[in-house]
């Protein structure tokens, strides 16, 4: 399962810069508490929930020159690619690293 770390950061920074106190990404929760109890993922529904939520609607809305809107489906795409990034803590902070499954 692949969460597309580095935009939920920068749509993170950005939310946040603008004043937003919380993120509510329930449906990207759902989604992980359904891969750890071994549950059917339903990734179609995953995607069209997190392609409907507000974050989505207030990025799209900034326009193409602040945000391409397939950065948005890209996104979106749950578990659609074959590798994932871990978050490792170095001595200058936190760091994006490929992780696979071996």
């Amino acid at each position: 399962m692949v969460v597309d770390v580095i935009r939920a950061f920068t749509t993170a920074a950005y939310a946040f810069g603008s004043g937003a106190e919380e993120i509510y990404l329930d449906a990207a929760a759902e989604l992980i508490e359904r891969a750890r109890l071994g549950q059917p993922l339903d990734t179609a529904a995953t995607s069209a929930a997190l392609l409907a939520t507000e974050e989505a609607a207030r990025t799209l809305a900034l326009g193409p020159d602040h945000c391409d809107p397939s950065d948005i489906e890209l996104a979106a795409a749950v578990d659609a690619f074959d590798f994932a990034m871990e978050v490792e803590r170095t001595e200058r902070g936190l760091r994006l690293a490929p992780w696979r499954r071996e």
